[in-house]
């Protein structure tokens, strides 16, 4: 096959979108870097009512999710823009399904190179390639189409979640029976004692015990191998998971149909009017802000401690979820392409790192382990989420300067390069700065 020419055309808004969502995600996962990575127990500060506690409400409120979402839904757009320039480069339709099917398979590996050899189990790749296969029967789907099949599987998972919170209920009308008997002296055979160790957890809100906590330090804090082995039988628990993978591949796959659906519409591309994106803004954040509260004013209340917890809290928030973040990462992108119409932005960083994702999220996992594991800087564990948010700074400053450099001499990044080589099964043209990165 012959080499494969490097595109030559870029659309910045998107480049620049997909670079915001880029550093929103770190956000979210650098509280895991540097602290529990599978426990909901909260960093350093979060709990005290100063900067931590606020930046927690902010983080929960209008980034949580959203950022993942707005990530998601690029990731559907992009699809659809791959098979689109597949075909012009002389590919048939057929041809370019293979090429994709080929692109998929190679970034589930890349995301198990991330989950196991990088020491990221919160990678996100692998749930990509997965709902990505159930995304390419609506590739030539029209507008009408997307819109009632994304309502569909947003209303599935959310039927789903709440399916999931079910149990919970038999731990609230045990509960008290249960701490009462433990307080006796009484001990509790091991499905009893799992159900009082969830209720002592909404209770007292310590969601992770110390010697849980103890546990992963230990861990963390030790070399690269101890690590690695840590982060691998991690990575592969959470995989095996069926209801915890399907939930997230119908997450990513409920967005990605969103995506496809607003690129069909040309609104993506910052191509609809103001007025658009400022409705966007308003039912965005106007109906999708509450619904999250819901959800956080719940984890909070989790978090301190619950008098009396009650099964409402679960299941209430399990139900509004998947819409809430739907129309919070819809009122960012609102916000977004208006900023960009409005003031006829160029974000040219933003565009830089945007173009080259694929490494910038690998390169947060390396930098995150480097940062806060033993072999490293071993910052595990001592930072508050205030500080943490300025380790993200610091990553984001860091790969922005990167990627601006390296596209000054190639046109792709490094590891957007190896993935389009073993899609192609060619190596790209990447000489010319000003060609369009994979």
């Amino acid at each position: 096959m012959q080499q494969v020419p490097a595109r030559t055309s870029r659309l910045a808004v998107v480049d620049a979108l997909r670079g915001f969502a880029l550093c929103g995600i770190l956000l979210i996962n650098v509280p895991h870097m540097g602290w529990m990575m599978d426990a909901d127990e909260p960093v350093r500060g979060v709990r005290d009512g100063g900067a931590s506690t606020a930046l927690w409400w902010v983080q929960e409120l209008l980034v949580s999710g959203t950022m993942r979402g707005l990530f998601s839904l690029l990731f559907g757009a992009s699809m659809l823009l791959f098979l689109a320039k597949a075909e012009r480069g002389s590919a048939t339709a057929a041809e370019a399904r293979r090429l994709m099917l080929r692109r998929l398979f190679w970034l589930f590996w890349f995301g198990v190179l991330d989950a196991t050899l990088l020491l990221w189990p919160g990678d996100i790749l692998q749930i990509y390639a997965m709902a990505g296969l159930l995304m390419l029967p609506f590739a030539a789907a029209p507008p009408k189409k997307l819109a009632i099949s994304a309502a569909i599987v947003i209303a599935s998972l959310s039927a789903f979640m709440l399916f999931q919170q079910w149990p919970k209920r038999a731990i609230v009308a045990e509960g008290p029976a249960l701490e009462a008997r433990v307080a006796s002296g009484q001990s509790l055979p091991a499905a009893e004692q799992k159900a009082y160790k969830r209720w002592h957890e909404w209770r007292s809100g310590e969601q992770a015990t110390p010697a849980e906590i103890a546990s992963e330090r230990a861990v963390r804090l030790s070399g690269y191998s101890a690590n690695l082995a840590y982060m691998s039988k991690l990575s592969w628990e959470w995989l095996i998971d069926w209801k915890a993978t399907i939930r997230w591949v119908l997450d990513a796959a409920a967005f990605m149909l969103v995506g496809m659906l607003l690129f069909r519409l040309r609104w993506l591309q910052a191509e609809a009017s103001r007025r658009t994106y400022f409705a966007l803004i308003l039912v965005g954040y106007g109906a999708g802000l509450p619904l999250k509260a819901i959800g956080a004013v719940t984890e909070w209340h989790l978090l301190m401690g619950v008098a009396s917890p009650n099964f409402s809290q679960f299941w209430v928030p399990a139900a509004v979820m998947q819409t809430g973040r739907l129309l919070v990462t819809l009122g960012h992108l609102g916000l977004f392409l208006w900023c960009w119409k409005k003031f006829a932005l160029k974000l040219a960083p933003l565009q830089a790192l945007g173009r080259m994702a694929f490494t910038g999220y690998l390169m947060q996992s390396v930098l995150g382990a480097v940062i806060f594991s033993g072999f490293g800087l071993a910052l595990w564990g001592r930072l508050n989420l205030v500080e943490l948010w300025g380790v993200a700074a610091a990553i984001w400053a860091t790969e922005i300067v990167f990627s601006v450099v390296w596209l000054s001499r190639f046109s792709m990044g490094p590891f957007e390069r190896v993935w389009r080589k073993l899609t192609y099964g060619a190596r790209p043209v990447v000489r010319a700065a000003t060609a369009e990165a994979a």
